[in-house]
């Protein structure tokens, strides 16, 4: 028997996650929508790749890393678990990038990206859990759209100087 393929919540997924990767760079300057994320900044600078490139990436990883899509996949306790590494790893990032934060940027600015990146990071976890309760595909779906969405935004912003 073959599962039934979430098209819905794949679709709203990806517009999750290709919006999220957009804000990243949508004002060409950190700022608290536009963070310039690590993510981007190793994928597209040095490859010198157009910016409409990343929200694409980005939306073929969570499709890739949403599969399979059978009622008994693993895939919520695979995402909880990439989202405490993920949020240990960001946590470490804020610490150690306090101070370029505050030099290049301004403290309202890492402020504001570091409650809103927390704030998206509990929602994923509180959705992604409930998922897991449920056994619910789409919420389990919409779970994962909701960490890359944070993960490829908020997780690793641009502190330092820009170039």
């Amino acid at each position: 028997m073959t599962a039934r393929v979430p098209f819905a919540s794949l679709g709203l997924g990806a517009v999750i996650v290709a919006v999220g990767a957009c804000l990243t760079f949508a004002g060409g300057m950190p700022s608290f929508t536009s963070t310039l994320s690590l993510p981007f900044v190793f994928l597209v600078w040095p490859f010198s790749c157009p910016v409409w490139v990343f929200p694409i990436v980005c939306v073929v990883i969570f499709i890739a890393w949403t599969f399979p899509y059978s009622e008994r996949s693993e895939e919520s306790k695979r995402t909880l678990y990439l989202a405490g590494l993920s949020g240990a790893f960001s946590i470490a990032y804020f610490v150690y990038g306090y101070g370029y934060a505050v030099a290049y940027q301004s403290f309202g600015y890492f402020l504001a990206v570091s409650v809103a990146g927390m704030a998206l990071l509990l929602l994923t976890f509180a959705i992604l859990l409930r998922a897991r309760k449920k056994k619910h595909r789409d919420m389990r779906v919409l779970g994962s759209a909701f960490f890359f969405c944070w993960l490829f935004w908020l997780a690793f912003p641009y502190m330092g100087e820009l170039p």
